[in-house]
């Protein structure tokens, strides 16, 4: 995993994480660019955005950043929490 962010705006959050006004991660899974603020967990694994507002082709987007996966990989939503997961196909 790359991750790149400007270390002087981040904002801690207790146990929560950390928030990352703008930050760009790129993975085997693709590249999720962050121009509206994101949550990052503690231990790197998770990060919370708003919910995707636009699907096209292998490009999702939502309200202030944009995923564009790579072949093989997609994103659900699990219908019990309402929250959405990437996941290799």
């Amino acid at each position: 995993m790359n991750v790149s962010f400007d270390p002087r705006n981040i904002m801690p959050v207790e146990d929560l994480g950390t928030v990352y006004p703008n930050i760009r991660i790129t993975d085997l899974w693709g590249i999720l660019t962050i121009e509206n603020g994101a949550l990052m967990s503690p231990n790197w694994d998770k990060i919370s955005i708003s919910n995707p507002v636009k699907t096209e082709n292998r490009k999702v987007s939502g309200d202030g950043w944009t995923l564009e996966l790579k072949h093989g990989y997609t994103i659900t939503k699990d219908e019990g929490s309402g929250n959405y997961k990437l996941s290799k196909n």
